[in-house]
């Protein structure tokens, strides 16, 4: 079980310890039991969709504050289900307010034309990596765009490194059906972006 939750956030980590310790109540324990199995899994998933140490860990903290929030955790037909779908939200959410915030770049980059000469080739290192960054964003607010049945599917499948057998019992479709969805997506994404024609979808 310790190799389970050595990829959770320490602070996660330390409350799951703590609850176990102290004999959580009926909802702690149903949390606990469900971070432990699923904990890694809606980690990878968030680092995949947001990159950033500080988005993933308020992502995934607020996901573990909403599970907690619920007032009838036994109703849910199948928690690790909600739990994946809470999260993709909100990491969704998170690259949204992210894209807006960060609509002023093109002014902060312009505002570096004055560094002095000495830092030239560091001015270009960054400007390649905020090329890679920006095919990346672009990549991301592409699979936003797609219809939510299909998006789901891409999320849970490529980010979230799931079998399509597991994305079909979150999204309460089939196996094959996510397939499919999962093949729809490629040829949306291959069309928005020009480049992609030669990827292979995965089987």
């Amino acid at each position: 079980m310790s190799s389970l939750t050595d990829s959770l956030p320490i602070a996660m980590r330390a409350c799951l310890a703590s609850w176990s310790r102290e004999g959580a109540d009926a909802q702690q324990q149903w949390l606990v039991r469900l971070m432990r199995e699923s904990g890694p899994g809606l980690v990878r998933l968030l680092w995949r969709m947001l990159e950033n140490e500080h988005d993933v860990l308020e992502t995934y903290q607020e996901c573990v504050c909403r599970l907690l929030a619920l007032e009838r955790p036994g109703s849910l037909r199948n928690a690790r289900a909600y739990a994946y779908r809470t999260a993709s939200n909100l990491a969704i959410e998170l690259i949204r307010r992210r894209t807006r915030r960060q609509a002023h770049w093109p002014e902060v980059i312009a505002s570096q034309e004055g560094l002095p000469r000495g830092r030239e080739c560091a001015r270009g290192d960054v400007a390649g990596i905020a090329a890679q960054r920006e095919l990346v964003q672009e990549l991301r607010a592409c699979i936003l765009a797609l219809p939510a049945h299909l998006r789901d599917v891409v999320i849970l499948r490529d980010l979230g490194a799931l079998s399509y057998a597991e994305v079909g019992r979150i999204l309460s479709i089939g196996a094959a059906t996510a397939r499919v969805y999962r093949c729809q997506a490629m040829a949306r994404l291959t069309e928005t972006l020009p480049g992609n024609g030669e990827e292979e979808t995965r089987p």
